[in-house]
């Protein structure tokens, strides 16, 4: 009986321990995501640019792609929800975490244009496979009244 008490009590720390770093993450997430609609909102390009991962900025006009996707945005945030459902995915070596990926989105961010849109991104948390991965990779935004969509960046291996 003392076993199984000591076998429940220890599942339960470690729900307890997960449940920590995941609601960090989802924090930290939610975060990037409003620094992201600040960047939009105040066409501040050099603020979006060091959000992305050092290859992205060194392989990607982002100027140019960030122009573009400031040109799809019109107005400013009103309001919007983060939909955070996917959580982090990556991989682990002899008990390493060599991979964490997260892919949150800004969702039913409506401006005062009247426009409507969603913004997903991608972003390493760790990539030991190649670190300077590590930051944002990409970021698309969709106008959801037409559909038309600007992606910033690319997902990078």
């Amino acid at each position: 009986m003392k076993k199984i008490i000591i076998y429940i009590a220890f599942i339960c720390l470690i729900f307890a321990m997960t449940s920590c770093v995941v609601d960090e993450t989802k924090k930290a997430s939610n975060e990037k995501s409003i620094e992201i609609i600040r960047c939009f909102d105040e066409k501040d390009a050099e603020g979006l640019k060091a959000l992305f991962c050092e290859e992205v900025r060194i392989s990607h006009n982002l100027d140019e792609e960030i122009q573009l996707a400031f040109d799809l945005y019109e107005g400013t945030s009103e309001t919007y929800k983060f939909n955070y459902a996917g959580g982090t995915a990556g991989g682990w070596d002899n008990g390493e975490c060599i991979d964490e990926h997260i892919t949150p989105r800004v969702e039913n961010l409506k401006t005062s244009s009247g426009k409507v849109y969603r913004i997903p991104y991608h972003e390493y948390l760790i990539y030991k496979k190649n670190p300077r991965c590590v930051g944002i990779t990409y970021i698309r935004i969709f106008d959801e009244s037409t559909g038309e969509m600007v992606q910033i960046g690319e997902h990078v291996y």
